[in-house]
């Protein structure tokens, strides 16, 4: 009990909310932290739980392949990358879907860390489809990172993401979901919990022992 006493102290879970603002400047305030703060986490016990810090894409892997052909009903990645396309779920896919999948590492302020994008959620970091890079502009090697995604490198942005619940033991990696655009005039300041009104801040108090599973 001593250790675990000493541990918690020196680590101590986040406080988060559960709830979706509908505001859209508010939401830009929910579980705000600095990278540097999460990957002291275990992911394990946010799962589901959305959170926000301010930064920038510093580079895209070009280790792992930048897009995966998925599924048209299941959307999980087809068993194969090259035809016969087939679903381990849902049996063969004739045309199947052509999905964002890149890692990038982002960083704030505090420190860099490991992202990974997912389609339909990344279509929004090139601002281009995945199909289109591939089929219309014939970017259809997965090894070689097309201009459009080089050109995400070095902007400005809110992320919203989450920890990845699948990455390999000892590995903290978020997954990309969505952009709070357009930054903050603070930029790299964590909002506190005195900016939200009263009834927010009453939630956060119900909240100091154990994290609140994001639905």
């Amino acid at each position: 009990m001593p250790k675990y006493k000493t541990m918690f102290t020196a680590n101590p879970p986040l406080q988060v909310v559960k709830q979706k603002y509908p505001d859209h400047e508010k939401e830009k305030t929910r579980n705000w932290y600095s990278l540097s703060q999460l990957i002291a986490q275990n992911p394990l016990t946010y799962k589901s739980v959305r959170f926000i810090c301010e930064g920038s894409i510093v580079s895209v892997s070009t280790n792992d392949n930048w897009y995966q052909y998925t599924c048209r009903k299941c959307k999980k990645k087809l068993m194969s990358d090259t035809p016969p396309f087939e679903c381990r779920d849902d049996g063969l896919q004739p045309e199947p879907e052509i999905s964002y999948c890149f890692r990038a590492i982002v960083a704030d302020d505090t420190t860099t860390t490991p992202f990974v994008f997912f389609s339909p959620n990344a279509d929004v970091v090139p601002n281009i489809k995945c199909s289109k890079l591939v089929k219309e502009q014939g970017y259809s090697n997965p090894k070689e990172i097309p201009p459009a995604l080089e050109s995400i490198k070095g902007k400005r942005h809110i992320f919203q993401f989450h920890f990845n619940q699948s990455s390999k033991k000892g590995i903290v990696e978020f997954v990309f979901d969505a952009f709070l655009d357009s930054p903050r005039p603070d930029t790299g300041k964590r909002p506190t919990f005195e900016d939200l009104d009263n009834t927010n801040e009453m939630d956060i108090k119900r909240q100091k022992s154990t994290p609140i599973i994001d639905e």
